[in-house]
């Protein structure tokens, strides 16, 4: 390693573009990350002389409110809580909010007075973020959203009774499944022992697919859409659909995911009962598990000339 710095021009670096303070930092690839009050800045190595490093701050115009929340997510950036109370992925080269149902959610449920006490963690083998939050009838973090950052799939789950302060993700030994402890005040809980609960409580995982044009300016029929899942036995979902930006959810249909033996996938063709003319729509998925199987989104596609017929649907569906 090169620990000679004394060729480095003024032999320190000033991050004093603005008047807010440094609250935490995270190497990026080749970058470092540099997470201020009221702004981001990026520092690169250059290697040269004299000036051995270069630094830039990102158009964001808003900084970090809680330092916890930062986390990797692998080769795709970093997620943290802005000051604007939103999340967002810096990406190195820029940095993107989090899709709008995300931070529906989150700020539907979130204290903002309480925010920079949020906690993030990264679960790698399952490819999400967690973001854990205190609400209006808590001091510490007692909610929690978990955000898919391969499929784009997001969960919101409540913890009674457990106030959470710190959280991590962690592995008991090199051949099990990772898990998440997290500790209250007094205890440490293991969470994620199943995919149905959460220290006996509930998770109900859902993915929206946000509002999306129909295609046309005018009202049109919605014929339904096509979702590829991963084949899971013990594994239920319920689709429904909502149109031009109505907050209620109608036409729900149950399917089951076990699929067909040596298959990877199960393909599931989602009909509505009748055709309902939009201009907007908005696909709900819930994921329902009667084991530790985990379901998975992989992919939603244009529903066939020919779709799976109904009569194949009730033979795979569970109410």
């Amino acid at each position: 390693y090169d620990v000679d710095w004394s060729q480095c021009n003024g032999n320190e670096i000033n991050l004093n573009e603005t008047p807010g303070e440094i609250l935490a930092m995270r190497r990026l690839g080749r970058t470092l990350p540099v997470y201020k009050s009221d702004t981001v800045m990026l520092v690169r190595f250059t290697g040269t002389s004299p000036v051995r490093f270069t630094q830039e701050e990102f158009p964001l115009h808003k900084g970090i409110l809680a330092p916890l929340s930062l986390q990797d997510i692998a080769e795709k950036g970093q997620i943290f809580l802005a000051t604007d109370y939103e999340l967002y992925n810096n990406q190195g080269s820029q940095i993107v909010a989090l899709p709008p149902n995300v931070q529906r959610k989150l700020q539907g449920t979130m204290d903002p007075t309480k925010a920079r006490l949020c906690v993030g963690v990264t679960a790698y083998e399952d490819e999400t973020y967690h973001l854990f939050y205190a609400t209006t009838s808590s001091t510490w973090p007692v909610n929690r959203i978990s955000w898919s950052f391969r499929t784009g799939e997001f969960s919101h789950g409540v913890y009674a009774g457990h106030e959470f302060v710190r959280a991590v993700a962690f592995k008991f030994s090199r051949n099990v499944a990772e898990q998440i402890i997290a500790s209250t005040n007094d205890l440490v809980y293991e969470l994620e022992t199943t995919n149905g609960k959460d220290d006996t409580t509930a998770v109900d995982r859902y993915y929206e697919t946000d509002w999306n044009p129909g295609g046309s300016e005018f009202p049109s029929p919605f014929r339904g859409a096509r979702f590829i899942f991963k084949r899971a036995k013990g594994v239920r979902v319920k689709i429904s659909m909502a149109s031009d930006f109505r907050e209620s959810f109608s036409y729900e249909e149950s399917f089951d995911l076990r699929g067909t033996p040596g298959e990877e996938t199960a393909i599931v063709d989602y009909v509505p009962p009748q055709n309902l003319e939009c201009i907007w729509i908005n696909v709900k998925i819930r994921f329902f598990h009667d084991s530790t199987t985990k379901g998975e989104l992989r992919a939603i596609l244009p529903l066939p000339q020919e779709p799976v017929s109904r009569a194949e649907h009730a033979q795979a569906s569970l109410a």
